[in-house]
């Protein structure tokens, strides 16, 4: 089969025929929105053109047994040269934002043991992530303090109603939630947490130290399933048909 990848379209000389080698309740969700949409599921690798992955795509994954077709999956360990990464794709990246933080908020408001007015709670990062997860918090009347590395940032959270990051504060937290890609409480930092604070982990790789931090990786799959299912078909229909 002939195909080119102009990035955000794929364009082939029939039509698609998906494989989905390890489905997950998200793809599962997917595959149904995948034939709504017109596209042909397939029960094996040989008769597909297409395979999709789960999203984000385990390290252990072997890509080269589909060197021949085009590959669909998120944070590929390495690159093949027909293959879509939606996490490199920004719609998809923004609109996953707000499925994680809706995920999120179910893992955080149960563990809150007092009002939500006295669950001061503090986000590290001020991405996609940060800004979305801090929006709907302070829409609950939840008190939030973020820690923003960027000057500009710091400004526009004064701006915006939160309060900014100061480490004399960590004792009052009940809830501290990462996005940020780097460390930014180190061991010393965490021994001034209150034992009963909730520690959530939102970045792909845990940077809060010790040993009672959950780590949310693959949250929307996990407690969105239906919503990011949806949101891969929805990407992957965009490439696969030229951005329609």
């Amino acid at each position: 089969m002939t195909y080119f990848v102009l990035q955000k379209e794929v364009i082939l000389l029939d039509t698609h025929y998906i494989y989905i080698p390890a489905p997950t309740p998200a793809l599962s969700f997917a595959a149904k929105k995948i034939l709504e949409l017109g596209f042909t599921l397939v029960p094996s690798a040989d008769e597909a053109d297409v395979i999709l992955l789960p999203v984000p795509t385990p390290e252990d994954c072997d890509l080269k047994l589909f060197k021949n077709h085009i590959i669909i999956g998120g944070n590929l360990a390495y690159k093949p040269p027909n293959s879509i990464d939606l996490l490199e794709d920004a719609d998809y990246l923004a609109q996953n934002a707000s499925i994680t933080a809706e995920g999120a908020l179910g893992l955080i408001l149960p563990r809150l043991t007092t009002s939500l007015r006295s669950s001061p709670i503090l986000i590290l990062g001020w991405g996609r992530i940060g800004k979305t997860l801090a929006k709907k918090l302070q829409q609950l009347d939840v008190p939030v303090s973020v820690y923003a590395r960027k000057k500009s940032d710091q400004a526009m959270l004064h701006a915006l109603g939160y309060t900014l990051f100061q480490r004399d504060n960590l004792p009052k937290y009940r809830c501290i939630v990462n996005t940020a890609t780097a460390p930014i409480l180190t061991e010393t930092d965490i021994s001034y947490v209150n034992p009963d604070c909730y520690l959530l982990e939102l970045a792909s790789k845990k940077y809060i130290p010790g040993d009672r931090v959950e780590h949310g990786r693959g949250l929307p799959g996990r407690y969105k399933p239906e919503a990011s299912g949806e949101l891969i078909a929805q990407t992957v229909a965009q490439y696969l048909q030229g951005g329609q």
